[in-house]
C-alpha cells in the first residue's frame, strides 16, 4: 500500500504540468489528439522509467542506508520550491491575461508533439531521480505515468472548453508543490 501511494503521489504531482500545458493549448483552441496523447505518454513514461532507475542506482551506490530520507528530502525541497514559486507568481498575476481565442480549433502537429513530449520528459527527470533515490518502483511508476499522462490530456481537452480552466491553471503549481512535499514527508517517515 505504501508503495502504491508513493507511486500515485509521484505520478499525480509530475503530471499536473502536462494537464496545465494541454489546458493552455485547449484554451487557445489547439487540440492535442488522443494519438498524440499516446505518444506523449509513451515518451514521458520511458524517460521517467530511466530517471527512476538512475535514482535507484544512485541510492544503492551512495545512500543505501538513508536513501528514503534523502530522496524524500529532495522531494520536499522540490515541493517547497514550487509553492514559493506559486506565491511569487501570484503577486505578478494581476497583469492582463495573454490568451486570445482563435477562430477555429487546430491540432498539434507530430513535430510539436514530440517537442512537447521531450519538454515534459525533461521535467520528470529530476523528480524521477529523487523518486528512485526514495525507492519508488520504476516499472510501476512508468506504467502509471503513461496512464496518468494520457488521462491528463483527455481531461484537459474536456476542461479546456469550460470556465474552470483558468482557475485550474492558476493553482496547478501550488497543488503540485503540496503533493510533492506530502510525498517527500511520506517517504521520510
Amino acid at each position: 500500500m505504501r508503495s502504491f501511494l508513493s507511486v500515485f503521489l509521484f505520478v499525480l504531482s509530475s503530471n499536473l504540468d502536462t494537464f496545465v500545458i494541454v489546458l493552455a493549448y485547449q484554451i487557445n483552441r489547439i487540440r492535442i489528439s488522443y494519438l498524440n496523447g499516446l505518444v506523449i505518454g509513451a515518451v514521458t513514461a520511458v524517460f521517467t522509467f530511466a530517471a527512476v532507475l538512475g535514482g535507484d542506482l544512485i541510492s544503492k551506490t551512495f545512500f543505501s542506508r538513508y536513501s528514503d530520507l534523502f530522496g524524500g528530502s529532495i522531494l520536499i525541497l522540490f515541493g517547497c520550491y514550487m509553492v514559493l514559486k506559486f506565491l511569487k507568481e501570484r503577486k505578478k498575476q494581476d497583469t492582463a491575461d495573454s490568451g486570445s481565442a482563435l477562430s477555429s480549433e487546430k491540432r498539434l502537429p507530430l513535430g510539436a508533439t514530440l517537442a512537447l513530449s521531450m519538454a515534459l520528459s525533461i521535467n520528470n527527470i529530476g523528480l524521477g531521480i529523487a523518486a528512485g533515490i526514495a525507492d519508488i518502483p520504476a516499472f510501476t511508476t512508468a506504467v502509471f505515468t503513461f496512464i496518468c499522462t494520457f488521462l491528463c490530456i483527455f481531461l484537459a481537452n474536456l476542461l479546456g472548453k469550460t470556465v474552470l480552466s483558468k482557475w485550474v491553471r492558476g493553482y496547478s503549481l501550488l497543488i503540485t508543490g503540496i503533493l510533492l512535499a506530502v510525498l517527500g514527508i511520506f517517504e521520510c517517515i
